[in-house]
């Protein structure tokens, strides 16, 4: 997946470069959970496969996830956790952030 470089793509981006201007990417990158620091915002496709497999993963609420995928430079790609369907919405909207590694 994009995920990791959509992350690294986003928090270095002059725009995006505070928690405050892209705090889902920050949120997930800055995540420490397991003591590991290679955290990221997974993409639209990467999303989609843990909505596939919430079950075995999870740790997932009945929620949006937002993506680190952009449709467009005002809004992003999110998960729906009920059914299944990706969304677009604009980026100050509210979803839940998901962060994940790769292994």
């Amino acid at each position: 997946g994009t995920g990791e470089a959509n992350t690294t793509a986003i928090t270095s981006n002059t725009a995006c470069d505070t928690p405050e201007k892209a705090p889902a990417a920050w949120a997930a990158k800055n995540h420490a959970g397991g003591g590991k620091n290679d955290w990221f915002l997974p993409s639209k496709d990467e999303l989609e496969a843990l909505y596939y497999r919430k079950d075995t993963v999870g740790v997932f609420d009945d929620d949006d996830y937002w993506s680190s995928s952009q449709k467009r430079a005002f809004d992003a790609r999110f998960q729906d956790f009920v059914y299944g369907d990706q969304l677009t919405d604009i980026k100050d909207f509210s979803n839940r952030v998901r962060p994940v590694r790769a292994f």
